[in-house]
């Protein structure tokens, strides 16, 4: 939090480094306790692969990833890809879209 940056970038001004170490190891040790029961996130070899060749996102594994094909409109696309973004890289103005599923 705000309060903890403030008194490491305090500490760090008057060079007590000793005193940094130590805060560190009790955030560590304070952040394992709190998270030792989540699930740890692994990327299994053939994501990594594809990831390194085609491209994609780990986080959205599972939740979000889509699979589809543009076969029309490419001057609509590059048009919503340059449209204005603001926060979380996210279109200023909703895009609405209708998609078509083909068998």
């Amino acid at each position: 939090n705000m309060t903890t940056m403030k008194i490491i970038d305090s500490l760090r001004r008057h060079n007590l480094t000793e005193e940094i170490k130590i805060i560190k190891e009790q955030a560590g040790k304070k952040i394992d306790k709190e998270y030792k029961n989540e699930a740890k996130f692994t990327i299994p070899a053939d994501h990594r692969k594809i990831y390194n060749t085609v491209g994609g996102i780990p986080f959205l594994d599972n939740d979000y990833t889509v699979f589809g094909e543009v076969i029309e409109g490419f001057a609509i696309l590059d048009s919503i890809s340059n449209c204005k973004t603001g926060k979380d890289n996210r279109p200023i103005k909703a895009i609405k879209m209708e998609i078509t599923i083909q068998k």
